[in-house]
């Protein structure tokens, strides 16, 4: 049985929505497709920021 990461993932990201973070839920690969970019022309602080 494989271990439920994203299951632990989700949890951790309500559980600090509900203490008033900002939580944004998104693919790992999503995240590493924009990242490169994001650090060329500089908006990859302000997207995560957004």
């Amino acid at each position: 049985m494989a271990p439920a990461r994203p299951h632990i993932a989700q949890a951790l990201g309500h559980l600090a929505g509900r203490q008033g973070a900002t939580v944004r839920f998104t693919k790992t690969s999503r995240v590493m497709a924009e990242l490169p970019g994001g650090h060329a022309d500089r908006t990859w602080a302000s997207a995560c920021e957004s």
